[in-house]
């Protein structure tokens, strides 16, 4: 039996529609207006087919168990949304550039990559695994196994490995779903992440690899350390340490120019700045042009 109710309401069909009265052909004239029944557009009767074609849609994908294919659908969908964004912002930053603002349209393109690629980044994979990303912002650093540290980004939802000097050495993403995590430790060396969105914890081993299956976790919340404590999160099974922060790595010069990925509003930012900038450019060409008539005048009747 199929657990979904038909959404038709009392007196339709779910698989042919609904026996209707017919229409009164009866009118008659009053006046100079004609009066007659009432239009039964008001009668639902492509909505009871289009009901019943649902109804049993959602039937068959239900017993058909692909009802979790159409959310990963759906999800597919709305990640479009901020790459549609983005282009139609990177085509308009190109137009203002063709049209003599390079700087500002400059702003303007740096600031769309920094605020929507960060979205699109776990997408990657491995790809990014030996490059540095900047943790300047909504960082939390822990001390791990043999003297390493290891770094967990919000805004990029990503952890990093640093060796006892402080020198990059890998990085691979996390799934936060876009929200909070804390980053903590376990009794074997592994690197927990709990995801607020999630209520999730990720196992990872020092290299980046995957350390088993995640585990669920629903009295997890954000913690404003963002170090995970054994007492944030119990997971059966699982035995946490308390691990020690540290202090963020220092800046590097890779890290120094991927400025707009610091942090989302260090390109929305820039991005404001570079509309800021074509606006009072334009102001400034206007003012220029109408003043130069004036000047010309003025220049004729002092030779006159």
């Amino acid at each position: 039996m199929c657990s979904f109710r038909p959404c038709c309401p009392r007196g339709g069909t779910s698989g042919r529609r609904a026996a209707l009265p017919p229409k009164a052909d009866v009118t008659r004239e009053l006046g100079n207006v004609r009066v007659g029944p009432k239009p039964d557009n008001h009668r639902p009767k492509h909505y009871l087919h289009l009901c019943s074609l649902t109804y049993y849609w959602l039937c068959n994908q239900t017993r058909a168990g692909s009802v979790s294919q159409t959310k990963h659908m759906g999800y597919l969908l709305l990640s479009l949304i901020p790459l549609v964004i983005l282009i139609a912002w990177l085509a308009g930053a190109a137009r203002w550039a063709a049209r003599g603002y390079v700087l500002s349209a400059a702003l303007m393109g740096l600031g769309a990559l920094g605020f929507i690629v960060p979205l699109f980044l776990p997408a990657t994979g491995t790809w990014l695994q030996q490059i540095e990303l900047p943790p300047f912002f909504e960082t939390t650093t822990i001390l791990g196994p043999a003297g390493r540290t290891f770094t967990a980004t919000i805004p990029t939802e990503r952890i990093q490995r640093y060796d006892s000097n402080g020198r990059f050495e890998t990085g691979w993403f996390v799934h936060s779903a876009g929200g909070m995590f804390a980053i903590g430790l376990t009794v074997d060396g592994r690197i927990a992440v709990a995801a607020a969105r999630t209520k999730q914890v990720e196992f990872f081993n020092p290299d980046g690899s995957s350390a088993g299956q995640p585990q669920p976790c629903p009295s997890f919340g954000s913690v404003p350390s963002g170090v995970l404590r054994p007492s944030n999160c119990p997971v059966w099974g699982v035995t946490f340490v308390d691990p020690i922060q540290t202090a963020r790595p220092g800046a590097h010069w890779q890290t120094l120019l991927l400025l707009p990925f610091w942090h989302p509003f260090v390109a929305w930012l820039l991005a404001v700045s570079g509309v800021l900038g074509i606006r009072i450019n334009r102001a400034s060409r206007v003012r220029l042009r109408s003043d130069s008539p004036r000047s010309s005048d003025e220049s004729d009747l002092k030779s006159a």
